[in-house]
């Protein structure tokens, strides 16, 4: 899989302090932390909060393959994602 789009899908809950819900991030964290050839991710418009954002940025951050991430429209912006 090169390109993954998430985009519009609803996934507040997926990325927020819902236990159920943690392991979806956990698990979308693990595949990006251990792929090498997904090359986009699309998560835009998701209500994204500023955890669920730290997670997948750290994610990323280990990844080297994906070049086009986009998680624009979100709620990430606050003093946790400055940090």
């Amino acid at each position: 899989m090169t390109l993954l789009n998430l985009s519009r899908n609803n996934l507040t809950g997926i990325l927020d302090i819902i236990l159920i819900l943690d392991n979806c991030t956990n698990d979308l964290s693990n595949y990006l932390k251990k792929s090498n050839v997904l090359f986009e991710l699309y998560l835009h418009f998701n209500s994204i909060n500023s955890k669920g954002g730290i997670i997948v940025w750290k994610a990323l951050y280990k990844n080297s393959s994906v070049k086009v991430f986009d998680i624009s429209y979100n709620r990430t912006a606050s003093f946790e994602c400055a940090q």
